[in-house]
């Protein structure tokens, strides 16, 4: 990664309203979130600095990845920036290696341009628990709550790096 290929994403502020399918309803999931005290602390003390994001404004895993980071960043010294897939898949699929491209996919850096972590589609316990046909009914009544918990603790790991 370069600062040149990094800054040449939209910001936050230029990418929402840019969104045309799911701006609203992403609106509505960051007004929502929360981030609690101890990941504040956490992420405030995070080696992170730049983190660039792939996804589409139509990707409902993307709604529902989006507000945990965005809360992360109101606390956290990093950039943001974001990437449509459609728009960058050569990018994409040379950072990560992969030809299908999962969406969202966040990349987190160091200040040297270090790649420290990432988050890839969906939390990996949040698809266990999907998978897992007694956790699948209550999954509904609380999906967002337990999709936003299940992401922090992946991200943790990062945000120690």
């Amino acid at each position: 990664m370069t600062p040149e290929v990094f800054y040449s994403g939209l910001s936050w502020e230029e990418y929402l309203p840019s969104m045309r399918t799911n701006r609203e309803l992403l609106r509505r999931k960051i007004a929502l979130f929360t981030l609690p005290i101890e990941e504040q602390q956490r992420w405030e003390q995070s080696r992170v600095a730049h983190v660039l994001i792939f996804t589409e404004d139509q990707c409902q895993d993307s709604v529902s990845a989006l507000p945990p980071l965005l809360g992360i960043a109101q606390v956290a010294p990093f950039d943001l920036r974001v990437m449509r897939r459609s728009e960058q898949i050569t990018l994409q699929r040379a950072l990560t290696g992969e030809e299908f491209p999962a969406i969202p996919t966040f990349i987190f850096y160091d200040a040297d341009w270090n790649e420290l972590g990432r988050f890839v589609e969906i939390p990996r316990e949040f698809r266990r628990l999907q998978d897992d046909p007694a956790e699948a009914l209550w999954l509904k009544e609380m999906y967002d709550e337990i999709w936003w918990q299940t992401e922090l603790e992946e991200l943790t790991a990062i945000a120690r790096a």
